[in-house]
């Protein structure tokens, strides 16, 4: 499969975020993923996307930008903003016993702890003055075809 990129640029907030991720999970759906797959990279899309968006006001960072990357054996998802330092993915993470859960939940936490065990690899940066999520998800080479 060749190499290809798109690159979208949203305004700060979350309805764009949803459409964002809703065009995420159709291009997931042209390749070599299962539909549970396609879906957990719109669940992680909008996640990543919601992190940037709350993570500065909007005063601080207008756009975040979200580059999709159809590589070799993957998709990789880059989502940008040029807010100040924020290490999105260390903002809250629970430690998994009930009461952590629950505030969690209180509070919307959750979506690090759902991209880290949805996607092969996370890592989070900063670089020439960008925040950075750069996630990997790779193909399922598994999926059977089949002839109707």
């Amino acid at each position: 499969m060749p190499e290809q990129s798109i690159t979208l640029t949203i305004k700060n907030t979350l309805d764009n975020a949803v459409l964002l991720a809703t065009v995420v999970q159709s291009v997931a759906m042209t390749l070599p993923f299962s539909q549970t797959d396609a879906c957990m990279l719109r669940f992680c899309t909008f996640e990543a996307v919601k992190l940037a968006i709350r993570g500065h006001p909007p005063e601080y960072c207008n756009s975040i930008i979200v580059q999709v990357d159809i590589l070799e054996d993957r998709l990789r998802l880059s989502v940008r903003d040029m807010g100040s330092a924020v290490d999105f993915l260390d903002a809250c993470a629970p430690d998994w016993n009930v009461e952590d859960i629950v505030k969690a939940l209180e509070e919307d936490c959750l979506g690090p702890e759902v991209i880290r065990s949805s996607m092969d690899s996370v890592k989070s940066e900063r670089v020439d003055g960008e925040n950075r999520l750069v996630m990997s998800k790779k193909f399922n080479t598994n999926l059977r075809e089949y002839d109707e």
